[in-house]
């Protein structure tokens, strides 16, 4: 029988949630969190059954781990990673990785000092349909790509109501279609064609209200001999 997993999330906002349910249902992972907010914390704890919560990060590594999942704030993953590193865990961590330069390198060298692993949550890499176009597009069944094209929306209002009291609502905290939304169709088209060579781009806030970041977003790429 594999050896279950101690999983440690990290924030359990909309996506920290997410993540909770999902190793959750996957039954190979005893699932702890770590939330500074005592209402969501306790409300999050009850509605799935975790019995080790904490209330602050440190407490949190005290406790033996396998791996953290980050999913706090984009301007402290990085400060939350190298914590979590430190204390012996691999990390997989919320995009964006952060809002800033600021210590990543410093998470980078202390990475490969430990051997710790750590990912970006890019996750549509792991998509069965994105798989298949990749090794449709590497087999070159249909010749060499020309151009790239992606559209994709999301009803906030709808899917994530809590929009205006999170995290997307400013862009100091990773908030903002292109923080948020845009660095997904971004990876997966690097992970399709390869790396963008020069970029031109325009945003605004058009439609959700409540918020002033950008909510629209047109970009244009160059990425090799492909259009995007």
């Amino acid at each position: 029988m594999t050896e279950r997993k101690r999983v440690l999330v990290v924030g359990v906002g909309s996506i920290g949630e997410r993540h909770l349910r999902c190793f959750q249902s996957t039954g190979r992972a005893d699932v702890s969190i770590c939330e500074l907010n005592n209402d969501l914390r306790s409300k999050i704890a009850d509605q799935y059954g975790v019995e080790r919560q904490y209330t602050d990060l440190e407490s949190a590594l005290a406790e033996p781990h396998d791996c953290a999942v980050i999913a706090t704030p984009a301007h402290v993953h990085i400060a939350n990673s190298i914590q979590a590193v430190r204390a012996g865990l691999d990390l997989f961590i919320e995009k964006p990785l952060s809002t800033s330069v600021e210590g990543i390198g410093e998470l980078q060298a202390l990475l490969q000092e430990t051997g710790r692993k750590a990912a970006v949550a890019y996750v549509y890499r792991a998509h069965p349909a994105l798989a298949a176009m990749k090794a449709a597009l590497d087999s070159g069944k249909f010749g060499k790509p020309v151009q790239l094209v992606v559209v994709s929306g999301q009803n906030f209002p709808t899917y994530r109501p809590a929009y205006r009291d999170i995290y997307y609502k400013s862009h100091a905290t990773g908030g903002g279609a292109v923080q948020d939304a845009l660095t997904h169709s971004m990876n997966a088209g690097e992970y399709l064609v390869g790396p963008v060579d020069a970029l031109v781009a325009d945003f605004s806030h058009q439609v959700l209200e409540g918020v002033d970041v950008e909510d629209t977003v047109h970009v244009i790429t160059r990425q090799g001999t492909v259009l995007g």
